[in-house]
């Protein structure tokens, strides 16, 4: 069964909702656990790392989003 090219759209904006909520969820728990690291290889004068979200545009596709963790 094909939707309608509005229904297509809408489905299409909720996944990208969806998928972009699990990505900032993801990310806060790393940097919840980065904030927490008292381990070894942690040093004391270095703040929690945390990621810088970079929007970019492909060719062959309609966007996305880098992530990359930073100091």
């Amino acid at each position: 069964m094909n939707a309608a090219p509005d229904q297509l759209e809408a489905r299409k904006d909720a996944a990208r909702a969806w998928f972009e909520s699990l990505q900032l969820r993801i990310i806060a728990a790393f940097e919840a656990l980065e904030d927490e690291a008292p381990g070894p290889f942690a040093t004391g004068s270095d703040a929690p790392g945390r990621f810088v979200l970079t929007s970019w545009s492909r060719t062959d596709h309609s966007g996305a989003t880098l992530e990359s963790a930073a100091r």
